[in-house]
């Protein structure tokens, strides 16, 4: 009899992290639902970070620090806008800068750095009708706002499926990296993402916003940018996922018939994420892209455009790819090896010096 007990003991124990994924990724969206702005479709997506396998429970002091950095960084994304957006030939190439050390550092985390890029990046292409120092506050608010309330959601998700076994697992990525090689994957970064950047700003392709926002998120993976295929069909994966939701809901438009499609498919979806298997990171592109796409659609002021939406998620999947594939050929040509060799030469030199 005890070691039924037992058994079923390790078993809920095993399962707290699934039902907290998905209890708590659903009650985010619905958070996001009750703002009702037309982007906070995001703010579920951020959320997913906090809930992630190896995931450490949030404190109220740590939740307190991650408000109060979301902040700081999306208040400076305002000020640096609003004040600096009609200098063009000071805004770019600070704003160049500004993404650089944004992927160089390895002292901020994934998710402040997504605020951050978010902030910098969303606030100079407004949305129709609206100017940009008007975008600026409002985007801003809604990202302040979203924090404070997704750790909040988080933690009574948290407090609901308690899991002191969970063990915090460090992101793998540019962090720990040495200097120079962190240096060498953000210029990388920077190559692929700005002219991206540059278009966004120049023609104001507020439209399709989506695809600026995801070549980001992408960017930031901790895989890096070299997923290649398993990109493209984690990607393909969401995407099918957002059509079947999409297609129940053409059939009964219903918002609390939503919450529990969403919450069916976190359930679906964490099974495999919480498996422990090499296709975990797979299974977690592919609900983060569900994410994105069905709350965009819910949340988004069109009645129809999941077509487009997906479009716009694998334009963003294949540039990504393509341009990381073209910038990995470009540094294997003999010239430019060579002029790296001579440059970390220098760089030890200098710096032994």
């Amino acid at each position: 009899m005890s070691g039924d007990t037992m058994n079923i003991t390790l078993a809920a124990t095993k399962e707290r992290p699934l039902l907290r994924f998905a209890f708590g990724a659903a009650l985010i969206m619905a958070l996001a639902l009750m703002i009702g702005s037309s982007l906070a479709y995001i703010i579920p997506l951020l959320a997913l970070s906090f809930l992630r396998p190896g995931a450490p429970a949030p404190t109220l002091r740590s939740g307190l620090t991650f408000v109060g950095v979301v902040a700081l960084t999306t208040g400076a994304g305002l000020f640096f806008t609003q004040y600096f957006y009609e200098y063009r030939l000071f805004f770019l190439p600070v704003l160049a800068l500004l993404l650089l050390w944004i992927y160089y550092t390895d002292v901020l985390s994934p998710s402040v750095k997504l605020f951050l890029l978010i902030s910098f990046l969303a606030m100079p292409v407004p949305m129709e009708g609206m100017s940009v120092a008007l975008w600026a506050f409002a985007l801003n608010r809604t990202l302040v706002g979203g924090a404070f309330f997704t750790m909040v959601m988080v933690m009574t998700v948290w407090a609901l499926f308690p899991d002191r076994e969970t063990v915090a697992v460090k992101a793998q990525g540019a962090g720990g990296a040495p200097p120079q090689q962190r240096l060498s994957r953000a210029a990388r970064v920077l190559l692929i993402t700005f002219p991206v950047v540059l278009a966004f700003i120049f023609f104001q392709w507020s439209d399709a916003l989506l695809v600026l926002l995801y070549i980001v998120i992408l960017a930031l993976l901790p895989s890096g940018v070299k997923a290649g295929m398993g990109m493209v069909l984690a990607n393909l994966l969401g995407g099918a996922a957002t059509l079947v939701v999409y297609g129940l809901l053409l059939v009964a438009p219903n918002l609390f018939f939503f919450l529990l499609l969403y919450l069916a498919a976190a359930l679906l979806f964490g099974q495999q994420i919480f498996s422990g298997k090499p296709a975990a990171q797979l299974y977690q592109t592919a609900f983060s892209a569900f994410t994105l796409l069905i709350g965009g659609v819910v949340m988004g002021e069109e009645t129809t455009g999941i077509g487009t939406r997906i479009v716009q998620v694998f334009t963003a999947v294949v540039y990504v790819v393509a341009a990381d594939a073209f910038l990995e050929k470009v540094a294997a040509l003999p010239l430019v090896q060579r002029i790296s060799r001579k440059g970390k030469r220098n760089l030890t030199t200098s710096s032994g010096a």
